[in-house]
């Protein structure tokens, strides 16, 4: 935390912790507009699941309040026991979440886009039974990880993924 972009800099601690890891943290407002932080519990690294959580977060963002609450996990063949870099956005009255699946990253990369929807943001979830909505095609690999954005009263989505004309790697991605 500091008072201006140049620091000095006070170290807060983590606002979450999980035991096996707590990537891919997003900032979204419920339909009653408390903010939340919503994150991926980095389980498969140890074989174990990968929940997406949501729990409540101070205004100033220094810190979460209550208790976590599971939004969803894989559960979905296409996601093979993967889901993480979830981005919400609201829109005619329902949350859409934008997730990754399957594996990142590599030459054996499995990774693909899923898209859920909740009429609140804590849920219930459910998938879109079309899912993936990316997945490979003849130009890119391994489309996931991304953001959704609106300019201009369009909406786009800003993803990570491998050229087929290159070579992947486990150490970066081509856009």
């Amino acid at each position: 935390m500091a008072d201006r972009p140049e620091g000095p800099y006070r170290d807060l601690g983590p606002l979450m912790c999980e035991a096996d890891g707590s990537i891919d943290a997003f900032p979204m407002r419920d339909e009653q507009g408390k903010l939340y932080m919503i994150w991926k519990e980095d389980g498969n690294s140890r074989g174990k699941p990968t929940p997406i959580w949501a729990q409540e977060m101070k205004e100033d963002r220094t810190g979460l309040l209550g208790e976590k609450k599971e939004l969803f996990r894989a559960d979905a063949p296409w996601e093979k026991g993967l889901v993480e870099g979830v981005a919400v956005i609201r829109r005619q009255g329902y949350f859409y979440a934008f997730y990754a699946a399957a594996g990142c990253c590599g030459k054996t990369c499995t990774y693909g886009t899923g898209i859920a929807r909740a009429k609140s943001l804590l849920g219930p979830w459910e998938k879109y039974p079309g899912n993936p909505v990316l997945a490979d095609n003849d130009r890119w690999k391994c489309p996931g990880h991304g953001t959704p954005v609106e300019k201009d009263g369009r909406f786009y989505y800003l993803y990570h993924g491998y050229s087929t004309a290159s070579e992947p790697t486990a150490a970066g991605r081509d856009c």
